[in-house]
C-alpha cells in the first residue's frame, strides 16, 4: 500500500515540474522529503542534514549522510539512495552533470543560504549550465489533499489531543505552575500512544497569556486569572 501511494505522489509531483517546466527538483524539508519517500529520519538542528531528495523525469533519488545509510534502506523503496561523506555537494553535483536540461527547482524556504551558496558555486566550477528556480508551495500542494491513511492518523491524533485537554483542564488549581501543567500535556500525550508532538505545549497564565508562543515557565497559576494552553 505505501509503496503505491509514494509513486502516486511521484507521478503528481512529476506532472507539476512539467507544468513548471522543470528538468529536476530538489526537496530539502524534512516533511516534504517523509511525504515523498517515506524516509522518517529528521534533521535536530539547523546545520545537519539527514538528506535530501533530487527528483527528474526519470530518475528518483536520496542523497544521504553515511550515518542515514541502513535507516533510509529500511524504509525508501522507489528512491535510489546515494551516499555522501562528508557533505552532499560532491555527489549532488555529479547527478546534476546528468540532468537532460538546466532548470532545478528548488524550496527556499527549506535551502539555507549557506547551502545555495555552496551548492551553486559548486555547479559553476563544474561548468554546469544550471538555472536554480525557486518553487514555493508544489509539494504542500500535494500534501493538502489526504490520503485515507492520513485522515484516519487525523482523527486519531485529534481524538487524543481533545481528551487529554480536557483531562488537563480538569485538573488545573492554583499553585500548579505552567511548567507543571505542560509536562501533564506531553506526559499524557505520549502515554496515549502519541509518537511526539506538534510543538512544545503552550501554558502561559496571568499576564503570560498575553505574550504570543510563551515558554512555560515557573509561574504558578492563580485563582480567577487567565490561562490560555495551545497543544496538539
Amino acid at each position: 500500500m505505501l509503496n503505491a501511494v509514494i509513486k502516486s505522489r511521484l507521478a503528481a509531483t512529476r506532472a507539476l515540474m512539467s507544468d513548471q517546466g522543470l528538468d529536476a527538483f530538489l526537496v530539502s524539508g524534512p516533511d516534504n522529503r517523509r511525504y515523498l519517500s517515506g524516509f522518517t529520519a529528521r534533521e535536530e538542528v539547523l546545520h545537519e542534514s539527514c538528506g535530501s531528495l533530487l527528483i527528474t523525469r526519470d530518475e528518483a533519488l536520496l542523497l544521504t549522510d553515511f550515518r542515514y545509510q541502513e535507516w533510509a534502506q529500511a524504509e525508501v523503496s522507489e528512491f535510489d539512495i546515494l551516499i555522501y561523506q562528508p557533505g552532499m555537494g560532491a555527489l549532488f553535483i555529479e547527478q546534476l552533470g546528468g540532468l537532460p536540461g538546466g532548470r532545478l527547482g528548488f524550496e527556499p524556504s527549506y535551502l539555507s543560504c549557506g547551502q545555495y551558496q555552496r551548492l551553486t558555486k559548486a555547479a559553476a566550477e563544474a561548468s554546469l549550465q544550471v538555472e536554480w528556480v525557486p518553487t514555493e508551495g508544489l509539494v504542500e500542494g500535494l500534501r493538502e489533499v489526504k490520503h485515507p491513511e492520513e485522515v484516519l492518523m487525523v482523527r486519531q491524533a485529534l481524538t487524543l489531543t481533545e481528551k487529554v485537554f480536557s483531562e488537563v483542564a480538569a485538573s488545573l488549581r492554583p499553585g500548579l505552575t505552567e511548567h507543571q501543567v505542560a509536562w501533564e500535556i506531553e506526559r499524557r500525550l505520549r502515554e496515549g500512544g502519541a509518537a511526539g508532538l506538534a510543538f512544545s505545549p503552550i501554558v502561559a497564565a496571568g499576564a503570560n497569556s498575553a505574550r504570543p508562543h510563551h515558554r512555560p515557565g515557573d509561574y504558578p497559576l492563580q485563582a480567577g486569572e487567565p490561562i490560555i494552553i495551545d497543544m496538539g
